[in-house]
């Protein structure tokens, strides 16, 4: 498997830059949240549920970009240390989740988390990379659009059959 490859999203546990901790952790514990929604076991996705996931990508959005805005501290004293990842999610089977519309945009915050946990700016003792902050604010903009052009557009479909059939299945 090449190095760059998707085998544990959990990986790293440790980051040199406290900013990518935070955001990261906070990514997990939205897709944490999103996996027990009333809508990640039925075929639709709640008004609710919608409204939760566009408040959780503007509160990682406005995370992200005040730690980016923020002025840069020089830390002699404590850097290279390392903190600590705390993962809610850690070891969790996102396939067991029956709605697959959940299931995209759950695999978008952790392609959101493993890109930030994985990149340059991880290595910083804090603030964002350009390039790194840019590819952040891209996987929270695609998952806004992803609600407003297809979950609100094409969502939800009456799936009889298939729908008894992942209630037998997750039992």
């Amino acid at each position: 498997m090449a190095e760059n490859e998707l085998s544990n999203p959990w990986e790293p546990t440790t980051v040199r830059n406290p900013d990518i901790v935070g955001a990261v952790e906070r990514a997990d514990k939205y897709a944490y949240d999103m996996c027990r929604f009333e809508s990640a076991s039925i075929n639709e996705i709640t008004e609710f549920d919608i409204n939760r996931i566009l408040s959780y990508n503007s509160a990682l959005r406005v995370y992200i970009q005040t730690l980016n805005d923020a002025p840069a501290t020089d830390n002699p004293h404590s850097y290279p240390g390392m903190y600590s990842i705390y993962y809610l999610t850690q070891d969790f089977d996102f396939d067991t989740v029956k709605n697959k519309a959940i299931r995209d945009i759950v695999r978008q915050y952790v392609n959101l988390w493993v890109n930030l946990s994985r990149s340059e700016s991880a290595d910083k003792s804090n603030g964002y990379l350009i390039f790194d902050f840019n590819r952040a604010m891209t996987h929270l903009d695609r998952i806004d659009y992803y609600i407003e052009s297809y979950i609100k557009q094409a969502l939800p479909l009456d799936l009889p059959e298939s729908s008894a059939f992942e209630d037998s299945q997750n039992s």
